[in-house]
């Protein structure tokens, strides 16, 4: 196992793009006005990686011929402020242990774990969970994999085929789906919800005061709200519209009423 070290003078935030076949891509707090790159693998294969900055720029990537026949490398990237963050990686991990401005992620392979995110938080993950103490938007599009996202200042969307979509508090309006498995928001505080499931329930948290028009709708499963329709003439303060095939629809008090 052989390592390769490259660093960067950066003045503003720094902008990171990393394209990677295999491997752990990780992101660390590091120096100000710096960017410093850490690629752990084969000498062979650390000799084909192209590892450059422009700007405020810097990019990782492998040679664009062979894509299929690489090796895994792991790559840290230490940053001395909040990065914009765009990667795709074929069959890999991201971990984010510093704050990021932005993140944008494609996968194969891999589960993404990220900190805080204070703009939109955009992934689409073939086989991969995905989870996040927060973030300013949410975008997410995952085949086989879990969502679990602590807090979402503003819009959020996420659909999954197989795996569990759990958010802590939705401040924005909100649009889910998921084909297998369960729905759960403890906190929304948005104006619009719109949520269905197939074969899972769906759980949503509204806080006391509220007035939301209400859709809820199940085939084959039992619905419950803890808070009432408004009445004819009443004006709402949103919607929320959850339907199910199979499964139960329980709206409840939110966490901290």
């Amino acid at each position: 196992m052989s390592e390769r070290v490259e660093r960067f003078e950066i003045q503003g935030a720094p902008r990171l793009s990393v394209r990677l076949p295999a491997g752990e891509l990780r992101i660390v707090a590091g120096a100000s006005g710096e960017v410093v790159v850490r690629a752990r693998g084969a000498e062979a294969d650390l000799g084909r990686l192209i590892i450059a900055g422009r700007g405020d720029t810097v990019s990782v990537e492998v040679e664009r011929s062979g894509w299929g026949r690489w090796a895994s490398i792991d790559v840290e990237v230490a940053v001395g402020a909040a990065p914009d963050l765009r990667a795709r990686l074929a069959s890999g991990s991201l971990v984010l242990r510093t704050d990021a401005a932005a993140v944008e992620v494609a996968g194969a392979s891999g589960d993404v774990e990220a900190g805080s995110v204070a703009g939109r938080l955009v992934a689409r993950l073939a086989s991969g969970s995905l989870t996040a103490e927060a973030a300013g938007g949410l975008d997410v599009v995952a085949a086989s994999g879990d969502v679990r996202v602590g807090r979402v200042s503003g819009a959020a969307a996420v659909k999954t085929a197989s795996g569990d979509i759990t958010l802590g508090t939705v401040a924005g309006d909100l649009t889910a789906g998921t084909a297998s498995g369960d729905l759960t928001v403890s906190r929304f505080d948005g104006g619009r919800l719109e949520a269905r499931t197939v074969s899972g329930d769906a759980r949503v948290g509204v806080p006391a005061g509220r007035r939301y028009s209400l859709l809820l709708q199940s085939l084959s499963g039992d619905v419950r709200s803890d808070f009432p329709c408004c009445a004819p003439g009443e004006a709402a303060l949103g919607r929320l519209q959850v339907t199910t095939v199979s499964g139960d629809i329980c709206l409840s008090a939110a966490e901290g009423n």
